[in-house]
């Protein structure tokens, strides 16, 4: 069965990848990074891309800024 997921088309791997991001949800978008070598090459790496406004996180509440750790695999 892993097989078959790891083998889905780059195109459906990036839409659920623009979908997680959209919806400022990185925690899954890194979970999906992780799940098999071809997702993680077929998506953006935050960390090669840190000036993209799609991986900077927003504030929230009196914290300041909510901050995403990006550990190296």
């Amino acid at each position: 069965m892993a097989q078959g997921w790891s083998s889905l088309l780059e195109e459906l791997v990036n839409r659920v990848a623009d979908c997680l991001i959209a919806t400022s949800d990185l925690d899954y978008y890194m979970d999906l990074r992780g799940v098999c070598r071809h997702w993680r090459f077929s998506t953006a790496d935050p960390r090669s891309y840190q000036q993209e406004p799609r991986f900077r996180t927003h504030p929230v509440g009196h914290a300041g800024r909510r901050q995403v750790l990006l550990l190296q695999v």
